[in-house]
């Protein structure tokens, strides 16, 4: 996996230049659209009954699509770099959702971060590190290293720290904190400052639910919500677990606690779910 890491920042050393060459394509692509429509973009002679006669293109009688031309070129030059990027840590973000390792995620994101740090990224290796610490920072989040979490973004984030990356970034990390406190004060505070974000990860409100002892609308709310990747079926599983046992319904508990401590890899929660089978049975 280091080895991956490596390739994968030397992948990007040079994306400007493949920017550039997908946003001239694309540029004069669009070019070719527009000019099925309104015919040759530059001066050119027509017939007109028995005449020859010289006729603006479109370049010059629709000066503005040249310039639309030239955006719409940048974005998808810019774009596919950066979607090609996303689809890249998608592959090592696998460890974590789909197969729920967070040691091994946490070492590799944890090498990524360290790699970037001693070669100083350049070009589009800069949004490759910037990522990397994102999910180092997850990472670290996923295995309830929070102190640890915090104290990077705090101390050691490379970068601004006021884009909303770094902020969603931050206000993630506090939330798990606070509720791995059972401060419901503090959690529903931040919560409520961004509940917008956190409004398709229901989760994180089924968690302000349990803190404020609504447990029965709580497990109401998280039956209902659809499977998405293994490890957030595992968080689901352990909180319905949670809920039933405030509720006193053991039964309902054990079913939930088995499901963690069967697919929950080396996430903590499954060490939790493994303790409490062997004092409830």
């Amino acid at each position: 996996m280091k080895e991956q890491i490596e390739k994968l920042y030397e992948k990007y050393k040079r994306g400007r230049l493949k920017a550039v060459i997908i946003c001239v394509i694309a540029y004069f692509a669009m070019m070719g659209v527009v000019s099925m429509f309104l015919g040759s973009p530059f001066p050119h002679k027509t017939q007109i009954l028995f005449m020859e006669t010289m006729t603006n293109g479109w370049v010059n009688t629709h000066g503005y699509l040249l310039i639309l031309c030239g955006i719409i070129g940048i974005i998808v030059g810019m774009g596919s770099i950066l979607y090609q990027i996303l689809y890249d840590f998608g592959q090592f973000d696998k460890i974590l959702l789909e197969e729920c390792d967070t040691k091994k995620y946490l070492e590799i994101m944890e090498y990524a971060v360290s790699y970037g740090t001693e070669i100083k990224p350049k070009d589009f290796q800069k949004s490759v590190f910037t990522l990397a610490k994102q999910r180092y920072v997850l990472a670290l989040m996923a295995e309830h290293c929070f102190p640890k979490a915090m104290a990077y973004l705090q101390n050691h984030w490379q970068g601004k720290k006021t884009t909303s990356l770094y902020r969603n970034t931050a206000l993630s990390v506090q939330l798990a904190s606070s509720f791995e406190n059972r401060n419901e004060e503090e959690f529903v505070e931040l919560y409520q400052t961004g509940e917008i974000l956190f409004r398709k990860n229901r989760i994180f409100l089924g968690k302000k639910l349990f803190l404020e002892g609504q447990y029965a609308d709580a497990v109401e709310l998280l039956q209902n919500i659809q499977k998405k990747t293994n490890y957030h079926e595992v968080q689901r599983q352990y909180m319905l677990a949670m809920c039933y046992e405030a509720l006193k319904e053991t039964q309902q508990a054990s079913i939930c606690m088995e499901y963690v401590a069967k697919y929950g890899n080396t996430m903590p929660c499954r060490y939790v779910a493994e303790q409490w089978k062997r004092e409830n049975t």
